[in-house]
């Protein structure tokens, strides 16, 4: 085998599979975690305001791929989430999510207070405040962007799972199918019309996502995922998406924002569904750089909480500001280190963590 088949080449077998198996998930949630870093590292200048229809028409036909990812890249994951979970008693459910998020959310809690007072000296702002806003947001699991509140960053995700899947498990002891899409609706409502409101721990988001992890759950039931994908169905979403975004259509889940309300919800749905489609076409791929990316979907929560750290310890906006007029090179450039200690920082604690295993088995041996 040549060096180029290691590194890339096609094998057929999953595509002709018509059940789900363990790791099916893996290179699309790779792909979407490098996606989210990639986004998070232009965050700073909008790139939505590209898509205002004064723009150039070729300028948005380039950016329209992104329509559907803007729609469905959050959605995606939840679905995933929400493909395995089934109704269990309370109190296990409650343990069994929060069990594994305990440590590394304390953990990240104490590098960024550690680097905050360095952070605030830096961009000139007052020590003692910026340690209150931060210690307030980890304590409640806060992330609105509100005056006089900080935030815990990507980890948002983490907390907003925890309380989904909490949501998910109530709303499983509804029998009536009519009836929990009839609460899943109102309390969507209820999270997009409140979310400005200082609610702790993700709970605006929590109840739009316990919706979307439903929804994941039923294409486990419904065999959605392992028929034939209908590409045609996949275009016709992500056309919606280009015209929704054309007129205003907006959808940001970790503020629970949704600019055309429900129909933004709606659209994400589907664009979440369509994305999955597409991105489980590429469990074709083989080698050494898909599974590097598989790698990254095994390790999506260790790189999410590494990425939370270097979100929040770093003032990212002095280092947009040097960029100022070449804006393309500062992405990049961000968006490499950004990454680089990400996947640095989560091999290290996977080579721990493995070591630490070994040890604890030698001694039990």
């Amino acid at each position: 085998m040549c060096i180029s088949d290691k590194l890339l080449h096609i094998d057929l077998a999953p595509a002709l599979r018509r059940s789900s198996y363990v790791g099916m998930f893996d290179l699309p949630k790779g792909l979407l975690m490098l996606t989210i870093i990639a986004f998070h590292s232009v965050n700073d200048y909008s790139w939505f305001t590209l898509w205002a229809l004064s723009r150039p028409l070729p300028l948005r036909l380039l950016l329209s791929p992104l329509a559907l990812v803007h729609y469905g890249l959050i959605p995606a994951l939840f679905m995933i989430c929400g493909f395995g979970e089934r109704k269990e008693r309370l109190t296990h459910g409650l343990w069994r999510h929060i069990s594994p998020l305990i440590k590394p959310y304390i953990c990240v809690m104490i590098v960024v207070m550690i680097c905050v007072p360095l952070r605030q000296m830096v961009i000139g702002e007052s020590v003692s405040e910026g340690l209150r806003e931060q210690g307030l947001a980890f304590l409640l699991g806060l992330h609105l962007w509100i005056d006089g509140t900080g935030n815990i960053g990507p980890l948002w995700f983490a907390m907003t799972y925890l309380t989904a899947s909490l949501l998910l498990n109530l709303l499983l002891r509804v029998r009536q199918e009519w009836l929990r899409w009839l609460l899943i609706i109102a309390g969507s409502a209820m999270g997009i019309i409140f979310n400005r409101t200082l609610i702790p721990f993700c709970v605006q988001q929590g109840v739009i996502c316990a919706g979307i992890m439903y929804a994941g759950m039923r294409l486990r039931l419904r065999k959605a995922l392992t028929r034939r994908p209908r590409i045609w169905l996949c275009l016709l979403v992500w056309l919606m998406c280009i015209v929704a975004m054309a007129f205003n259509g907006y959808a940001e889940f970790s503020l629970a924002l949704f600019r055309l309300g429900l129909f933004d919800l709606a659209m994400s749905y589907a664009a979440g569904y369509a994305l999955l489609r597409l991105l489980l076409l590429l469990n074709v791929l083989q080698g050494r750089l898909p599974d590097a990316l598989r790698w990254v979907g095994r390790h999506m929560f260790w790189v999410c909480c590494v990425h939370t750290a270097v979100c929040l310890a770093v003032p990212w906006e002095h280092f947009v500001a040097l960029f100022d007029h070449n804006r393309i090179p500062g992405f990049m450039i961000e968006f490499l280190i950004q990454l680089t200690v990400a996947l640095a920082g989560c091999w290290l604690i996977d080579r721990f963590a493995r070591k630490h295993h070994q040890q604890m088995s030698e001694k039990e041996g």
